[in-house]
Order: C-alpha cells, then structure tokens, then sequence
C-alpha cells in the first residue's frame, strides 16, 4: 500500500498541484455561493480529483471513481433519480476494474499509466455504436417526454463508452469526453438562463471542459509519441 500510494503521487508538477487546488477552490466556491447540497459539493470535488489523477495516469483515480460512485448512487436514490442510478451502479464495478487494469499496466518508472490510440477502424465502429445508442436512448426520452432529450441521450453515450475506453487507456476517449462536455455546458448554461439556482452546475460545467480539453491533448501526444 505504502509503494502504491509513493507512486501515485510521484512526478506530478508544481503547476499540477497549483491548478487541481485553483480548481478545488473554484467548486468550492460556486457551491458555497449557489448554496448548494454539501454532498453535491463533495461529490464536485471526487469528481475534479478523479479528473485531474485520471489525466495524469494515475489509478487512483479510480478510487476517488468508487467514492464518487458510492456518493451518486446514494444522492440519485433519494431525489429518485433512478437512470443516473443505474448509471452509478454501473461505474462502480467499472472503477473497480479500471484500478486493477491500470496498476497492471504502468509504464517501466511506474509514474503514470501507458496510453494508447485506437485504429482508425477502430474508432470508426466506437463512433457508429455511439450513433445508434445515442439513437435508441433519444427515443426512449422522447417516450417520456424527458428535457433535451436528444442532447442528453448522446452525453449520456458518450459518457458510458469513454469511461470504457478510459480503462482500456485509449487516447481518444478524453475526445469523447470533451464533446460531452461541451454538450454539458450549453445545456446548463439554457437551464441556468430559465433558473439562477443552476448557476453552480453551468460553472462547474465549465471547470470540467477544461480539464478535459487540457488532457485530451495531453494524452493524445503521448499516444503519438509513443507511435512515433
């Protein structure tokens, strides 16, 4: 446990830990202000430390995934938010493999997890998946006359089939997820426009776009370099 943890946190930068604090401290602040739920703010914050580790290729990432995972399953459950439910119950078992994948598959320092690019048919037949899920997931939220139904039908997708190839260390998941949350933020952002009490949901949207913005280009050089 003792190794595990020195090389968890081995080789990050200064500027690593500058930004994930700035962060922290940005969420913290929107929540105070929006006063929102303490749990929603706890749960903002596993999911910038998951983002952040997550980026760097550390697998403890996926630890602050299970608490987070813990933490939604037991917030959609009281406001009955059952298809994020079941979507939680699905990260859980998720995080818990992903942690064991990347332990496995360290690079030959053991300071962060090696990354590869999926084939461009590979990625081909990721993208059609998504279109037909995307798809049927639309018409099932059409049937129950559900908000954005469409935008959130293709986020939700993305979300799952990133996290997927995320444990499977695929540079291009992070696009998955940039898309996502762009799609994310415009959907706040309309809320936030109709109703005010969102606001803290549109900012934190907006941290989480650029984290993952930042890493997609992060993983994706390393991905290239490595081809190279």
């Amino acid at each position: 446990m003792r190794n595990f943890l020195r090389y968890q946190f081995a080789n990050l930068s200064a500027s690593f830990w500058g930004v994930l604090f700035l962060c922290c401290a940005c969420v913290l602040v929107f929540g105070i202000y929006s006063q929102d739920h303490v749990l929603n703010l706890i749960g903002a914050i596993l999911g910038v430390l998951f983002a952040f580790f997550a980026g760097a290729g550390k697998p403890i990432c996926f630890i602050f995934g299970i608490f987070y995972s813990v933490l939604m399953i037991f917030i959609t459950f009281e406001a009955k938010l059952y298809i994020e439910l079941w979507l939680n119950l699905f990260y859980l078992p998720i995080n818990v493999i992903a942690l064991t994948l990347w332990q496995k598959n360290l690079n030959d320092e053991k300071k962060r997890v090696r990354v590869h690019k999926l084939t461009p048919t590979a990625l081909l037949l990721v993208l059609v998946g998504i279109a037909i899920l995307s798809i049927a997931l639309w018409q099932i939220g059409v049937a129950f006359h559900a908000e954005f139904a469409l935008l959130n039908s293709i986020t939700t997708v993305l979300q799952i089939v990133a996290f997927i190839l995320q444990t499977q260390r695929y540079a291009q998941h992070y696009w998955l997820v940039t898309l996502a949350n762009l799609i994310m933020v415009y959907i706040w952002l309309k809320i936030s426009l109709g109703d005010f009490k969102f606001i803290f949901q549109f900012l934190n949207s907006l941290v989480f776009l650029g984290i993952g913005i930042y890493y997609a280009l992060q993983w994706y050089k390393i991905a290239s370099e490595k081809e190279s």
